[in-house]
């Protein structure tokens, strides 16, 4: 994987996002799963979920104001584009 494969808007954070998705699939797949199936999660926002499932505080470092507005605009991209599509 290389950083080429990121929208430009995200290219300046390639480290950090490269140290969160160093990890297997299946490994990867489980914060994502537990934020969305966890009943104990409902209601509750502004939450990092850790690799294990489990809320994270120390995962917030990695959560910089410029990457937060990189994906912002990356997902209001791709939101545009997928409306674009219908």
């Amino acid at each position: 994987m290389t950083v080429d494969i990121l929208p430009p808007a995200l290219r300046p954070h390639w480290e950090e996002i490269r140290k969160g998705v160093s990890a297997p699939v299946a490994a990867a797949a489980t914060g994502p799963l537990a934020a969305a199936t966890d009943p104990a999660l409902d209601g509750r926002t502004g939450l990092v979920i850790g690799p294990g499932g489990a809320v994270d505080g120390t995962l917030l470092a990695y959560v910089t104001p410029g990457l937060t507005e990189a994906v912002r605009v990356w997902t209001a991209g791709l939101m545009a584009a997928a409306g674009q599509a219908s």
